[in-house]
């Protein structure tokens, strides 16, 4: 029996501003370069990733096949700043390198390009195969199509045909706004209110001309960079303060900055939104934060894979693939560990604890050339 449905070409998205590439691109870059909270809530999902133990599994294949993907990944490629431009698909819903294939000693190694995603103007579709056929680039010579054969993309969240995917940060836009215009207008009120309202006293039959010089006076006093004024006759400056209470912004700022830290995406990501203890943070956050940044890194692991198959096919007739693999994310509890290793201590009373586990774990320890 035939299938009758398909996949959507784009999601829904209520927001005009963030449905536009050319706006949507625009507030991301703005919101991760302009708030601390939000670089450093990147930085805090990004940065295991980067610092985490790359590695190549040999899977079963051949030892020349898992030399020539680690030579590729690890030599001949800076994996470091690859995992840079590649994270990026975090912050913007996806990221696009080109391939491009260099003949070297009989063989061909990888070499992948950033395509960063504001550059990329449109995409091309085979709607009857439901497909994405290429890129459209606006570089500085013009635009470029890329095929999607030459490409590869690393997409978060996607939910439809579009290769665009979602932005971690889309959760938090609205919070983020709101935090922008309430700190700029309570800025621009601190600033008023401190000084006080200038205020000019001058007599009932001034002519028009000094009436017209005082009140471009007042006018321009916030801004002139003297710090006196000059009176003379019957004329008096004054600044006048504003009386009663004015409204404290800080507890709409922490609800927005709250809102931040809770939004879908990124309530996951915080490791404490209360006044507890940092050991306690640690204890009983930290290990579902670094579960979910350990399987945003087997999703990009389960992509890389794919360019690793693509690779060895290109070079070997190979049955089995090696494969890329992250390890060393987790939160690492110093305290626990030592009581743990305390416990054990006291359980093997007069036992070298050190020989103890490295035979427990058959561990080989060289020294000297010898084990």
């Amino acid at each position: 029996m035939k299938i009758k449905g398909g996949q959507t070409l784009h999601s829904v998205d209520n927001n005009d501003l963030w449905s536009n590439n050319t706006s949507k691109y625009k507030i991301i870059f703005d919101m991760r370069n302009t708030s601390p909270m939000i670089r450093g809530l990147l930085n805090a999902v990004k940065d295991p990733i980067k610092t985490a133990i790359w590695k190549i599994n040999p899977n079963g294949a051949d030892k020349q096949v898992v030399d020539y993907v680690n030579e590729n990944f690890f030599t001949r490629m800076n994996f470091f700043e690859f995992l840079t431009y590649a994270l990026y698909f975090l912050d913007y819903g996806y990221m696009a390198f080109e391939k491009e294939w260099i003949a070297d000693n009989g063989k061909y190694y990888l070499k992948l390009h950033p395509r960063m995603p504001f550059s990329i103007v449109s995409w091309t579709y085979d709607y009857k195969k439901g497909t994405v056929v290429s890129a459209t680039q606006m570089t500085t010579n013009g635009t470029v199509d890329i095929p999607m054969k030459n490409l590869f993309l690393l997409i978060n969240d996607r939910q439809t045909l579009d290769p665009e995917g979602q932005s971690i940060l889309r959760p938090l836009y609205r919070a983020y706004v709101l935090s922008e215009e309430v700190e700029v207008a309570s800025a621009d009120g601190l600033k008023k209110n401190a000084m006080g309202i200038p205020i000019a006293q001058y007599p009932d039959n001034i002519d028009k001309d000094d009436e017209e010089k005082i009140e471009n006076f007042l006018k321009g006093i916030r801004s002139s960079p003297n710090s006196y004024f000059m009176e003379k006759g019957d004329i008096h400056f004054r600044f006048q303060g504003v009386e009663g209470r004015t409204a404290d912004p800080a507890p709409f700022l922490n609800k927005l900055n709250s809102d931040v830290f809770n939004s879908q995406s990124a309530g996951i990501f915080t490791l404490s939104t209360a006044n507890r203890g940092s050991r306690a943070v640690g204890s009983t956050l930290a290990p579902p934060f670094y579960n979910r940044i350990a399987s945003i890194a087997a999703a990009m692991s389960f992509a890389i894979n794919d360019l690793i198959k693509e690779m060895v096919d290109l070079n070997f007739k190979a049955d089995t693939y090696p494969k890329i693999m992250a390890s060393g994310i987790s939160a690492k509890d110093i305290v626990e560990k030592a009581y743990a290793i305390a416990a054990v201590k006291d359980f093997l009373q007069g036992v070298d604890l050190t020989q103890y586990l490295l035979d427990g774990f058959e561990i080989p320890i060289t020294v000297g050339g010898k084990k």
